[in-house]
């Protein structure tokens, strides 16, 4: 009789314990709402949850791996951790995104721990000049001080004990991060251009095990000290073997996620005018790859280095310029057609402006056409408008009527700007990512050799 009522107890326990959840909740709100959706990404995972004409939203995540990932709204992310069972709610105001955001629910310290944790590093290094110009052993010791501020904050959150293990050694990651970002940042921000960092500052070098599958899988951080090791490796070899140099790299290391980050941070070099690479690093990656996205990807981006090579036939445009008019590239056949794509916003562009006028000048009164494509967003018509009156830009200015979406934009596969292109006179393509014009002395060489440029 006693074993039976033991057992009938057995069984009421057994039925009143709640299966593990396999899924979690994420839900908000957001004010001043500059998107219709929030896009969270991490581990594989990509979803779009909904926001509402109220701002709110709430979704359910399956979470194949507790961890970091990211959520982001209009052009703004930020990092946040995610688990089964540990649901939480995010309020949130896109005018001021970080300083705004609040977590609440079960996962809410683990959340609220990594968002004042941004808000501190941020308010640390928001002043580069007085923190990269720091002496090294003063910076080493300011990087110490705040691993154990953080690691201090974190004993103190409440959070779990799995994400107490994960942050404390993303802390040591983060750290090694700033340590070997000072070189190049103090050499810049301290205008110390002579400068040999020490062995002291690189000393985490030597503790580093750069094929790490967890730890690729689970820190960022370590997955750009790789890449950083990667690229200092490749900075050994000449320049015509560093591609074979980067496949035969990549094919060592045992970690698949290091081979695809190392790959996917390659994959730029597949891009038109630089067909010989390009080349090599499909074939490659398509052999190592075991990523069917990663290679649908390069893919396309491959079939667009075969499509634009010299000598094909340009795609056309119609744009509004400067002068209220619509232009078409027809109208510039018998010319040889030099075109900036830019934006008012973009640095790099604004960099190139002196160079190109430099250039313009030399050739004003050749057989060759300057013009400049601006994928500003229709709603910053007249600050383009503004920036060509003040800046006194020369040639002929266009506005793309889609920004990045236009179809000649999307015809050369443009995703980063400023981009160049140079066309003959029968608007067929002589490079399709020319030259840039503080590449001063090889774009002028190569202007000068054109057949008819002197008509």
């Amino acid at each position: 009789m006693k074993r039976l009522s033991l057992l009938l107890a057995a069984l009421v326990i057994f039925s009143c314990t709640k299966a593990p959840k396999t899924y979690m909740i994420f839900s908000g709100k957001v004010t001043n709402m500059n998107s219709e959706t929030v896009r969270v990404s991490g581990h594989g995972l990509k979803e779009e949850l909904p926001i509402d004409n109220n701002g709110n939203f709430s979704d359910t995540l399956k979470i194949e791996e507790p961890g970091y990932y990211t959520f982001k709204i209009g052009n703004e992310t930020s990092t946040f951790y995610l688990a089964n069972g540990e649901d939480i709610n995010l309020t949130i105001d896109t005018k001021l995104f970080d300083e705004s955001i609040a977590y609440t629910g079960e996962g809410a310290p683990e959340n609220n721990y990594l968002a004042q944790k941004y808000l501190s590093d941020e308010a640390i290094t928001a002043d580069a000049v007085s923190f990269y110009s720091l002496p090294e052993d003063q910076y080493i010791a300011k990087i110490d001080s705040l691993e154990a501020a953080h690691k201090d904050a974190l004993s103190k959150a409440g959070v779990s004990d799995e994400f107490e293990d994960l942050e404390d050694k993303n802390l040591m990651y983060e750290s090694y991060v700033a340590l070997n970002r000072y070189p190049s940042y103090h050499a810049y921000y301290g205008k110390a251009p002579n400068y040999e960092p020490s062995d002291a500052i690189m000393e985490f070098k030597s503790k580093l095990d750069y094929d790490n599958e967890a730890d690729a899988k689970n820190y960022n951080n370590y997955i750009s000290l790789v890449l950083s090791d990667f690229g200092t490796k490749l900075k050994e070899v000449s320049k015509d073997s560093t591609m074979y140099k980067a496949v035969a790299l990549i094919e060592e290391k045992k970690s698949p996620t290091i081979q695809e980050s190392i790959m996917s941070n390659l994959a730029y070099e597949i891009r038109p005018g630089n067909e010989e690479t390009a080349r090599y690093y499909f074939h490659e990656f398509n052999k190592i790859s075991n990523d069917d996205e990663f290679k649908e990807a390069i893919l396309k981006k491959y079939t667009l280095v075969k499509t634009l090579v010299k000598g094909a036939p340009s795609s056309n445009f119609i744009y509004e310029g400067i002068d209220g008019k619509e232009h078409s590239l027809d109208e510039y056949k018998g010319k040889y057609v030099y075109i900036d794509i830019w934006a008012t916003w973009c640095g790099p562009c604004k960099r190139e402006i002196p160079f190109l006028k430099k250039v313009e000048e030399e050739f004003k009164d050749k057989n060759i056409e300057f013009i400049g494509i601006s994928v500003d967003v229709k709603a910053d018509k007249q600050k383009w408008i503004t920036f060509i009156e003040e800046n006194q830009l020369v040639g002929t200015q266009l506005f793309a009527d889609k920004d990045w979406n236009s179809e000649f934009m999307k015809a050369y596969g443009v995703n980063s700007i400023p981009r160049f292109i140079l066309l003959d006179t029968e608007g067929k393509i002589l490079s399709a990512d020319a030259l840039r014009p503080s590449q001063t002395e090889e774009l002028t060489d190569l202007l000068n050799s054109l057949e008819s440029i002197n008509i």
